[in-house]
């Protein structure tokens, strides 16, 4: 099984990253934000003796971890859990395509199935095919959800003529979301949980001219970020000093449009209540050294994994710990590999009549972990704070871990080549264990996509 893992993965013919064509999607697209219960799973994972559930109403999104007492450490709302998003600074940060809905109440029904791990004894969730949702933004009413319940007489401030259009287009991004979750203890010799997440967004609809939208025409969303858009300050959204060429090797001097990605941000978090006692935040510095902070004390602390250029000796894992002590202390880590085939070349050019892979880049400018702990205003406050999703009420006091991949940017559709698409890519790692532990599953994980890697293999 093991020998076989760059292949099983990814056989086009059983993926879900393999079908993200533009004949993957049907014309009218299904709805991506409908107010539902965020905390309910469709499919559980087991990885020895723990339990990842993955939800049906939210993009396929991870809202559920247990590690075998019955209790849920996942923040749970389609603004949390364990998944991604995308954006850049040319679009002020604001042009947001993320994996799970909206926003917290409004998620994005997708179409997952459950077979057995290609890397363990446990379970594979594939995500299939579906269009990302855009997050919605307080600072910024691109689209006026019912649920969101906002003052009389607001109105959206894009800068378009887009009353008629409905709201499902409006939060409709160009970007299509696939993946899969699934137990990878066989990666690793030490027999201690291990959760992989593989996942592809890929900017699969061409925004084309800017046009008046009607009925039964697709919606091209990204121009409400346009150069017409001001946030609710006033200022605008586009920010064209943020404009740069795009193109490593392929296309050095592909200039950014307003329809592309410039400066772009890949974020791909895991959210921990704070009740579940995880408050210590660990890594290795340089030289392989334990370093540890209280974040009962710290708002945010983040190091870089990868800077380009830099050098090689970063840790790319950060784990969050009940206590301090390496070789008993309970905890949880996120891994991101920088030797994996994947996340060392994460831009692909996709044929979209074939689906085949044209070209691939590495496009990193730098990437870096931070812990954000969310919560009362009072940083050493310990107060545990609920609020209400649809009803349902949601610990809101957790802390992140967050790695986020800065690079240069993404192309839209046949900006790079006629015909071609672009796709980024990335796979990450959830271990628990103690941190002794974790350090040991890292080093064998590390050493298989490594040797992986060399021999050319990836996903699609």
């Amino acid at each position: 099984m093991k020998a076989v893992r760059g292949f099983l993965i990814f056989m086009l013919a059983s993926s879900a990253l393999a079908s993200t064509r533009h004949s993957a999607m049907p014309t009218h697209l299904p709805p991506v934000g409908v107010v539902s219960n965020p905390t309910l799973h469709q499919f559980n994972i087991t990885s020895h003796g723990a339990t990842l559930g993955v939800s049906d109403t939210g993009g396929g999104y991870a809202n559920y971890l247990n590690l075998g007492n019955g209790k849920n450490l996942i923040a749970a709302a389609y603004g949390r859990g364990w998944q991604p998003s995308i954006r850049d600074n040319l679009h002020g940060g604001l042009y947001n395509p993320t994996q799970a809905g909206v926003n917290d109440p409004a998620g994005t029904p997708v179409h997952l199935s459950i077979g057995p791990s290609t890397n363990g004894p446990g379970q594979r969730v594939d995500i299939h095919t579906f269009a990302m949702p855009l997050f919605l933004n307080p600072g910024f009413n691109f689209a006026l959800p019912p649920w969101m319940h906002f003052p009389p007489g607001t109105k959206d401030t894009d800068g378009l003529h887009d009353g008629n259009v409905p709201l499902q287009e409006q939060v409709r991004s160009e970007f299509n979301f696939s993946g899969f979750y699934e137990d990878a203890s066989g990666l690793a010799d030490s027999k201690i949980p291990v959760f992989q997440f593989q996942f592809a967004m890929t900017y699969a609809r061409n925004p084309g001219k800017e046009q008046v939208w009607k009925s039964g025409m697709p919606y091209s969303a990204i121009y409400q970020f346009g150069p017409k858009a001001r946030k609710a300050d006033g200022a605008p959204v586009l920010q064209p000093a943020a404009r740069q060429r795009i193109g490593g090797v392929h296309f050095p001097a592909r200039m950014a449009t307003d329809t592309d990605l410039s400066k772009g941000l890949l974020n791909a978090g895991l959210r921990i209540v704070y009740s579940a006692g995880y408050h210590t935040l660990m890594w290795l510095n340089v030289r392989g050294e334990w370093q540890s902070v209280s974040m009962d004390r710290q708002r945010k602390v983040s190091f870089p994994i990868y800077v380009k250029g830099g050098p090689k000796r970063f840790q790319s894992f950060a784990l969050l710990v009940k206590g301090s002590n390496p070789a008993k202390s309970p905890a949880i880590g996120l891994y991101v590999p920088q030797s994996s085939a994947i996340n060392a070349q994460q831009i692909l050019g996709i044929d979209m009549k074939t689906g085949k892979r044209v070209y691939t880049e590495d496009r990193r400018v730098s990437w870096v972990m931070s812990a954000n702990r969310w919560g009362p205003a009072d940083p050493k406050s310990k107060a545990i704070r609920t609020y209400r999703v649809n009803g349902i009420p949601i610990e809101n006091h957790f802390t992140i871990l967050r790695p986020g991949l800065r690079f240069t940017g993404l192309l839209a559709p046949s900006h790079a080549l006629p015909g071609v698409e672009e796709r980024i890519r990335c796979e990450e790692f959830v271990l628990i264990g103690t941190p002794n532990q974790i350090r040991m599953a890292v080093d064998e994980i590390r050493a298989k996509l490594k040797s992986e890697a060399s021999a050319g293999n990836g996903a699609k």
